[in-house]
């Protein structure tokens, strides 16, 4: 348990001497220690596992009969986290022997004296927290080490460990062996070299070289020799650390082969699509806004005969026979007349010759959706068949791109599915057979259907949907139910209007919201349970106090304990108040100080006429933090005045004024009564609550001020940071 040094420290003692424990016992109770006493062994076993325990257990060695101390220890010992310090009269080597092999926190002989008890008290208490520092880094560090082993191990990506000197193996994960197909007893205590891992040896030379010149090396990328003999392309990332004086390189390596193909065959597909542009069986010309020539492709170069330059930025209309082209091009490119099917043109070669092509305009626009030139296709009607062929393969590379990609895509018209692609049957259950023709909503939870309904309502509409329109539930065919994410947009399906629908399966995601959602319900009452704890532990504390000063018949030492019990009160009250309101932040000082005053009301005032009490609060709130201690310092200057401003039953008013002036908070506690005495000073307050009023002033970066006239009034001007 660890000790908490805010709090009045409880010592159990345990001995059969009367004397001796109301000796130990207010001797402890004078430095500030609060005790439990006991004769019986057993009892003390059975305090030990009270709640709240005790923070340390005085044992005496010989108890009479029944359990000795020595048993009682161990037992304590083995079955709790409490100090026990030995506390006995006998130092015969007989009796001692019996505490050597119990776990204790020493020895004190009984008439060691004040000092040593003292002493040995504080001494145990700082060896117990020592030792729960030391438990707890222990604990750290193993947790730690676990924690570097399992993310060395389950690494997806190969992590090897070797010396820098040699490049001997010194350890490597299960990843390393995945990638390679070495297990650890094909490399450890064998150099890379050895292994014959490097599939070129100026790889392992060009890292080596980083290593010492930079201290790590970043995206080497390496042909690896697998055991297999197979060679795989690989990406590492390697950095130097010293053990025990002997550097080692720390290497992490990610199998890249996949990759380089997918990269090597997107750079194959942009060479193919470039030269589909330029060595097309059909002609391609690009149309600025005035209808030149902004881009042709070398098919169209090859029909007309000329070179490019002397095609680009010439106006297309100068290589058309029919004089009407002019005109027709221009109305298009200004938006008057909207390209049409596919229309026939006769072109005129370089060396004059004309030849008859098919031409299909397609505007270009911008995102905002001007027009910024045209795209023509120039067909030779020759080869009108080839060119259906190359159509074909146009469509069937759409094909592949719709039927792999990641997430669903389906045409839904007239609330029934059309087409969809394979994904639907991995979403779905069902076969793309069984889906078409099926309306969508048939696949919709009960629940969601409306939601589903008013998102297909909008999309056909192209309105704006709700924020969780665009989720639903749908189920699957084996009964299971998936969250989907809906993206559509209207396009034209068959001659009339349908929706293009992208599903995406987020139900991951959505059991990773509704976790995250439940942690900080958690949390949240983790929080509240923590608070009603204190709360409940300062009423305790409270109770505790209260009980002590009705058994004292010492006036002085009462006042004392009524002094403190307010004080605690004073802070229970802020937790209580937090409880309540579920605030953890920001406290309404309103709220807080009332509840403060009728406490104190009840004790000073209760059924009395002659004292009048004014509250005038401003609303203010303050984090919790300061909150605590100004309502210590409420506390004191409204018990001062209710205890001391009116002696022999005088009558009075004592007023509290809170207000907030500019980006300070001041507190005011006047009195009518008979006031501090003519030589009382801010200076010299003399009083131990003054003190405590300067202490917690200072503590907020407060000043505290004083003035007497017909009303004693203290005021504290604090910063509201």
């Amino acid at each position: 348990m660890p000790l908490n040094r805010s709090s009045v420290q409880t010592i159990l003692i345990v001995d059969d001497e009367p004397l001796v424990t109301d000796t130990v016992s207010a001797t402890l109770q004078k430095h500030g220690y609060q005790t439990i006493t006991t004769k019986s062994a057993e009892k003390a076993v059975a305090f030990a596992h009270q709640t709240p325990p005790p923070d340390l257990i005085l044992m005496d060695i010989d108890l009479g009969a029944g359990m000795d101390g020595s048993s009682a220890a161990k037992l304590i010992i083995s079955e709790t986290d409490i100090p026990l310090l030995f506390l006995s009269g006998h130092t015969e080597s007989e009796f001692t022997a019996r505490t050597e092999k119990i776990p204790s926190y020493g020895f004190v002989a009984k008439d060691a004296g004040e000092a040593v008890l003292l002493a040995s008290v504080r001494m145990a208490f700082r060896l117990f927290e020592a030792h729960k520092q030391a438990q707890e880094r222990d604990q750290a560090l193993r947790e730690s080490e676990d924690h570097f082993r399992s993310t060395f191990q389950d690494s997806p990506d190969a992590i090897n460990i070797n010396r820098l000197i040699d490049g001997v193996f010194v350890e490597i994960n299960d990843g390393f062996t995945t990638l390679t197909g070495y297990t650890r007893a094909d490399v450890i205590g064998k150099s890379s070299l050895e292994v014959n891992i490097w599939h070129n040896p100026a790889d392992r030379e060009e890292l080596v070289r980083r290593l010492k010149e930079q201290g790590y090396c970043k995206n080497l990328e390496a042909d690896f020799q697998r055991k297999d003999g197979s060679i795989t392309r690989a990406l590492m990332s390697a950095s130097l650390s010293t053990v025990k004086g002997v550097a080692h390189i720390y290497s992490v390596t990610r199998d890249v082969s996949e990759r380089k193909k997918a990269e090597d065959a997107l750079r194959q597909s942009e060479e193919r699509f470039r030269s589909l542009f330029d060595d097309a069986p059909v002609g391609y010309h690009v149309l600025d806004t005035e209808g030149r020539i902004t881009n042709i492709n070398r098919t169209e170069l090859h029909m007309m005969g000329y070179e490019r330059a002397e095609m680009i930025g010439q106006p297309i209309w100068q290589f058309v026979v029919e004089p009407e082209s002019r005109a027709a091009t221009l109305a298009k490119l200004s938006g008057k007349l909207l390209p049409g099917t596919t229309f026939e043109r006769t072109f005129r070669r370089k060396d004059g010759s004309t030849f008859p092509v098919y031409v299909e305009d397609v505007l270009l626009k911008l995102p905002d959706g001007r027009i910024a030139g045209m795209r023509s296709t120039i067909q030779n009607i020759a080869k009108h068949k080839e060119a259906e062929v190359r159509l074909h393969e146009s469509e069937e590379r759409y094909r592949l791109l719709i039927e792999n990609a990641a997430e669903v895509i389906a045409v839904i018209q007239d609330g029934a599915i059309k087409f969809t692609n394979f994904q639907a049957e991995t979403l779905t259950g069902y076969s793309r057979r069984e889906l078409l023709g099926k309306s969508i909503l048939d696949l919709v939870m009960q629940e969601d259907r409306e939601r589903a309904f008013t998102n297909h309502q909008l999309r056909s509409k192209s309105q704006p949907l709700p924020q969780d329109a665009t989720m639903y539930r749908i189920q699957r065919k084996d009964g299971s139910i998936r969250w989907v994410e809906v993206r559509a947009t209207v396009i034209s399906w068959g001659g009339s209007p349908a929706a293009l629908n992208f599903y995406t399966d987020i139900s991951q995601r959505k059991k990773a919201e509704e976790a995250l959602e439940g942690a900080l319900q958690e949390k949240s009452a983790l929080l509240n349970e923590l608070q009603h704890r204190i709360k409940n532990s300062l009423t305790m504390i409270t109770g505790l106090i209260g009980l002590e000063s009705e058994r004292t018949d010492v006036e002085a030492a009462r006042t004392i304990l009524h002094n403190l019990r307010d004080r605690v009160n004073s802070v229970t009250r802020l937790y209580a108040l937090m409880h309540q309101t579920g605030e953890v932040q920001k406290i309404r000082l309103e709220d807080y100080f009332g509840h403060i005053v009728r406490s104190l009301s009840e004790t000073y005032i209760r059924g009395k006429s002659d004292i009048q009490i004014t509250e005038r609060y401003e609303p203010v709130q303050i984090d919790a933090k300061s909150a605590a201690p100004c309502g210590l310092l409420l506390n004191e200057l409204v018990t001062n005045a209710l205890k001391y401003a009116f002696p022999g039953g005088r009558r009075g008013n004592v007023t509290i004024e809170v207000h907030q002036n500019g980006v300070d908070l001041i507190i005011t506690v006047s009195d009518d009564g008979v006031g501090p005495p003519p030589d009382f000073s801010l200076q010299q307050p003399g009083g131990f609550g003054m003190r405590i009023i300067q202490l917690l002033a200072e503590q907020l970066d407060g000043h505290v001020t004083f003035t007497r006239t017909d009303r004693t009034t203290f005021s504290i001007s604090i910063p509201l940071h």
